[in-house]
């Protein structure tokens, strides 16, 4: 068994004896158990009348009851629990630290009120020093200052002093440091208090039973600990329902009131009105109301005057084009969002409109938006004569599309030993790349290994006809100097 030996150790005012503890503290001067019971004798308090355990060598003393019952000196709080007696009268334990004499931190150097002398190093340290000293006890897992045992290992002071013991409620046996109940027994225990106070605070009964299911069940699913740190969120969802139907209402009034963003905070509590309560839910309905949030959000992004007039014109043109079932609300966001990265791209002044130069320049930013952009071009040609070519040079597109499957090819390269079918996935590019047929069903490929002039690679057998590609291994990497 290990034993911490302090650096310094107060004296007795009484008897001048170093002691760990004091027995009582009176006026800023400490005394030891055995001074105690002689100096502080049991008479009749002067103030209340009352017999208590008073100093001999202060007549006029008066009890703690008579210390309390007037107000803290500092902060004028009535009945507290006394910190201190100053020379000013008794103060609250929160005030007593601003009577105490400033004294260096012999860690950082500081002068501070708040050091205090740490039980197990013997320091004395301030508020900012003693907590990084602390780490994990990996016996018991609380964030304690760990000491090296006799065996070498650092653990906690309770658990190398007191071992292991059984839990009061299971009887597993469980390190000292976590106290009298083991880990799982403490989060059952505090889930299922969380859950009554929550149960409780819910006035429709049927919310209340409704609930109490859900918890049991959230218990059984996520388990004690994270179910006890999560049961107070998902009541406020619990909550929110009682307030506003005081029951559960349909999906699509959910939808509407919670929007589709928070009803994803609250997964847990759907998935279980979903499974187990009942609650049929839409997942197009969810959809479009991302959707609509969505589009929201690019019409409400800051702009200039000008911008801001050319967009909300196009966006009541696709509202015209999407009541009549033209377009989808997907196609709606996506043409809004090109045509708004567009705008934010040209940086328009005031009355001047986009030109084929900076059109050109957004292509070869994002010749991803090439299609998807298409539609505000048409709108501005159209309302603004605007003149501008609404598909880019097709020699440049072809050379975009050829250097993305280029691309494809080599971000393929790394994954060659890791997966099983990256010989398909390979040759399904590469006739993307070499031969242009850009899409292909990989379960439907017929190849086998060949050689062409020398390089490995494989033939294909396609409606084109048979088809060679080169392997992976071929590839090789151009060095740049």
């Amino acid at each position: 068994m290990a034993s911490v030996e302090h650096l310094d150790r107060c004296e007795c005012d009484g008897c001048g004896r170093a002691i760990e503890q004091p027995k009582r503290i009176y006026q800023e001067k400490r005394y030891c158990g055995n001074c105690y019971p002689r100096l502080f004798k049991r008479r009749l308090c002067p103030g209340c009348g009352n017999f208590s355990r008073l100093p001999t060598f202060d007549k006029a003393a008066r009890c703690s009851a008579c210390l309390r019952s007037g107000p803290c000196a500092r902060c004028n709080k009535v009945d507290f629990k006394v910190g201190r007696i100053t020379p000013y009268g008794a103060v609250c334990k929160p005030c007593a630290v601003h009577f105490r004499e400033s004294a260096i931190c012999e860690s950082c150097g500081t002068h501070s009120q708040r050091v205090a002398r740490n039980t197990l190093t013997g320091k004395l340290l301030c508020p900012k020093c003693r907590g990084p000293a602390a780490e994990t006890c990996p016996d018991c897992r609380r964030h304690r200052v760990l000491i090296a045992g006799s065996d070498g290992r650092r653990r906690c002071k309770v658990c190398i002093t007191a071992g292991v013991h059984a839990c009061v409620t299971c009887r597993v046996s469980t390190p000292a440091g976590r106290g009298e109940e083991c880990e799982q027994c403490y989060w059952e225990r505090t889930f299922h208090k969380r859950l009554a106070i929550n149960v409780a605070g819910l006035s429709v009964q049927s919310m209340a039973q409704r609930f109490q299911r859900f918890g049991s069940w959230a218990l059984l699913e996520l388990g004690p600990k994270a179910g006890a740190l999560k049961i107070n969120t998902y009541y406020k969802f619990f909550k929110e329902l009682e307030n506003v139907w005081q029951d559960v209402p349909p999906y699509v009034e959910l939808l509407r009131h919670f929007s589709a963003e928070g009803l994803r905070r609250a997964r847990v509590p759907m998935r279980w009105l979903s499974e187990l309560d009942g609650l049929m839910m839409c997942a197009l309905a969810r959809e479009t109301d991302s959707e609509q949030r969505r589009v929201q959000g690019i019409m409400e992004q800051p702009r200039e005057l000008w911008p801001e007039q050319l967009i909300v014109g196009y966006y009541r043109m696709l509202q015209s084009r999407l009541a009549a079932g033209d377009i989808s609300l997907r196609s709606t966001r996506l043409a809004l969002r090109s045509a708004s990265d567009l705008l934010g791209h040209s940086r328009l002044k005031a009355g001047a409109m986009v030109d084929q130069k900076a059109l050109d320049s957004y292509w070869r930013k994002s010749p991803g938006a090439v299609a998807s952009v298409t539609g505000f071009i048409g709108y501005l040609n159209r309302v603004y004569s605007a003149g501008l070519n609404s598909r880019p040079d097709a020699n440049w597109a072809r050379q975009q599309k050829l250097a993305k499957r280029e691309r494809e090819l080599v971000e393929l390269l790394p994954q060659r030993d890791e997966t099983s079918d990256f010989e398909s996935r390979w040759i399904a590019k590469a006739l993307a790349y070499f031969h242009g047929i850009g899409r292909i069903s990989r379960k439907a490929l017929v190849y086998v290994p060949a050689t062409y002039q020398g390089t490995a690679g494989f033939n294909i057998e396609c409606p084109q006809g048979v088809l060679w590609v080169p392997s992976a291994g071929t590839y090789e990497r151009p060095i740049v100097d």
